[in-house]
């Protein structure tokens, strides 16, 4: 699928995340300006969150469990050269800022506890590299630094509990310019501060904190597993046979089970590619079809670990024919195909009971994202 990364002249619409029920869509709106807005979809209407003062640009990074509060960030510049950045939380049609640490210039928010009341990303001076992890408290009080394990140049928060009293994310070093080393994975508490949890970086986290999905790189091999945060003892996700590598892309409430992608050869361009659901305790299971022409990403996973969303293809080589968005449940896999009109698809999330899955189409003019319920496929966006 086409790089979002960075800022084109192309329209698309992109959805970033999805409320429990999946009643509400967030996520970026790019204009045939070269504007980026963020937006807000419910009861099919999509709707533009605006701008904090003097910004240019706005994305929408997550919403809340029950879709109240959306957090992002605005900026100036493009998405690769930001001349200005400052975090956001929406509710109720307000934007407000979430100011940076103090001697900082810039902030950017990633994720919101369940109960509303923290708020966590990082903030900067100059370099996004030298990040420090930050937590805002949006109805009161300064940001507080996580601060950044010993000798690392920065640190980033990315997951926070229900209750928001545990935060994780990464902490690294810096050898080049976006080139990190050593990513290790911080816990932080308000009592017992920041603490190393070993190398990696967190893709999920339960509601209690208990258990965090992540993935590692040693010696240029990628691969997932689980991190009891009490323990801090890792539980390696095994290989699908004929697979070199693996990264976890989510995991379900219960902290059990996990999806995600086996590859072998280069990432971009592979020899194998299998979507798979790894469960404690039971082999890596593959979700693909049972063809050695299949190729296949598992991207999310309900809250109870039996409705797995992302993408498959068949054919003799990695993208010769456009992949479909594919849903896979109680051994089954299910083709939804993609929008009319547009080459490929692919889900990116589900919702918390599996009735809902949300991704993006594309094709050579644009791309935009899509929602999957019972009422079939329908287009979001884009903004007018």
């Amino acid at each position: 699928m086409t790089n979002h990364t960075e800022q084109n002249a192309m329209s698309y619409t992109i959805a970033f995340d999805i409320s429990d029920d999946g009643a509400v869509i967030v996520g970026e709106d790019s204009s045939s300006e070269g504007k980026l807005r963020a937006f807000r979809w419910e009861d099919s209407q999509i709707s533009n969150l605006g701008l904090l003062p003097g910004m240019e640009h706005a994305r929408a990074q997550a919403v809340d469990a029950m879709g109240k509060v959306v957090i992002g960030y605005c900026f100036n510049g493009s998405l690769v050269k930001q001349s200005a950045v400052s975090a956001f939380w929406w509710k109720e049609g307000q934007m407000v800022a979430l100011p940076p640490l103090s001697g900082n210039k810039f902030s950017a928010a990633t994720a919101i506890s369940d109960n509303l009341e923290a708020i966590v990303g990082s903030s900067w001076v100059k370099s996004p590299e030298a990040k420090t992890a930050t937590l805002w408290h949006p109805e009161g009080g300064a940001a507080t630094s996580l601060l950044k394990l010993a000798e690392d140049t920065g640190s980033e928060a990315t997951h926070i509990t229900a209750d928001g009293t545990i935060v994780v994310g990464s902490s690294w070093k810096t050898v080049a310019p976006n080139k990190r080393l050593e990513c290790h994975v911080f816990l932080w508490t308000a009592d017992g501060g920041i603490n190393d949890l070993g190398l990696g970086v967190p893709v999920a986290m339960t509601a209690d904190g208990r258990t965090i999905a992540c993935n590692r790189t040693v010696d240029g091999k990628s691969s997932g597993f689980l991190l009891d945060a009490r323990a801090k003892e890792p539980l390696d996700v095994p290989l699908l046979p004929g697979c070199e590598q693996a990264l976890i892309r989510a995991m379900d409430a219960s902290g059990n089970v996990v999806v995600g992608v086996c590859w072998a050869g280069p990432y971009h361009t592979p020899t194998k590619l299998l979507a798979f659901l790894y469960e404690r305790g039971k082999p890596t299971f593959n979700l693909a079809s049972p063809t050695p022409d299949a190729w296949a990403e598992a991207f999310a996973v309900d809250a109870a670990g039996k409705y797995v969303a992302g993408l498959e293809s068949v054919g003799k080589t990695y993208n010769e024919i456009p992949h479909h968005a594919y849903l896979w449940f109680e051994n089954r896999e299910e083709d939804c195909g993609t929008l009319e009109g547009f080459d490929a698809a692919e889900f990116r999330f589900v919702n918390r009971d599996g009735t809902v899955a949300v991704g993006f189409a594309e094709n050579p003019e644009t791309t935009v994202s899509f929602i999957w319920d019972k009422d079939g496929k329908r287009k979001i966006g884009p903004l007018p």
